[in-house]
């Protein structure tokens, strides 16, 4: 049965990963397009560390020949502006580069737009990109979340008394991030009452012996609805 809820964590997970992701890569496009203009990302005085920088240039050239061989909308807008705009470039990013690039990106405007359209601090933001990074990796390679912690721990809760390094405190960061900043207007944008009813969809199914592995406390329940 561990083996079996492990497996349905993992594919819940990865469902509301790409949600964050998609999110994630509008609002960060958004700003920099904003601040900086549309090619911000080929600009090396937008990011704080050069070799960094450099790290990416190299990552997204690969990625931009691959997807220029492969699709014929990429291949015309480089050959009529030169490279893509920044909301088409993060589209073909790897999401761990892209991670990186934010981290990296030197004005804090730009940073806090984005960490604040989440609800959250921009060093809670940054934290946790790289535990949503490692989560994703270990989905996507079928690696086990219950019988190894999570390495990349991220940055605590207050309010929330649970094991950062455990598949519940995931859950927990992905319920935050999942948060609507205009609740009741439409309830198809409720995306966090939508993760906890697909959480609790699964976790009703197993007995209390198996959520502990994944660090699931008595009153999980309470907790992810009053988490913020």
């Amino acid at each position: 049965k561990t083996f079996d809820f492990d497996r349905a964590l993992q594919a819940l997970f990865m469902k509301w990963i790409g949600a964050f992701e998609l999110q994630f890569r509008a609002q960060y496009s958004n700003a920099m397009a904003s601040e900086h203009g549309a090619f911000s990302h080929r600009v090396k005085g937008n990011f704080v560390d050069e070799n960094h920088f450099h790290d990416f240039l190299s990552n997204y050239s690969r990625e931009l020949e691959y997807k220029m061989s492969a699709r014929a909308d990429i291949r015309s807008t480089c050959e009529a502006f030169g490279d893509l705009p920044i909301w088409q470039a993060v589209e073909i990013l790897p999401f761990g580069t892209l991670s990186k690039m934010y981290r990296n990106t030197r004005s804090k405007a730009v940073r806090f737009a984005v960490s604040d359209s989440f609800g959250i601090e921009y060093a809670t933001l940054s934290s946790w990109m790289r535990t949503v990074s490692e989560v994703r990796n270990r989905c996507a390679h079928f690696s086990s979340l219950l019988c190894k912690p999570i390495v990349c721990k991220p940055r605590k809760l207050e309010s929330v008394d649970a094991d950062n390094g455990s598949a519940f405190f995931f859950a927990v960061m992905l319920k935050v991030l999942s948060e609507c900043d205009r609740p009741y207007e439409d309830l198809r944008g409720l995306y966090d009452i939508w993760f906890i009813d697909d959480l609790m969809s699964i976790a009703d199914k197993y007995d209390p012996s198996v959520l502990r592995i994944a660090g699931f406390p008595e009153n999980y329940r309470d907790m992810l609805l009053k988490v913020r």
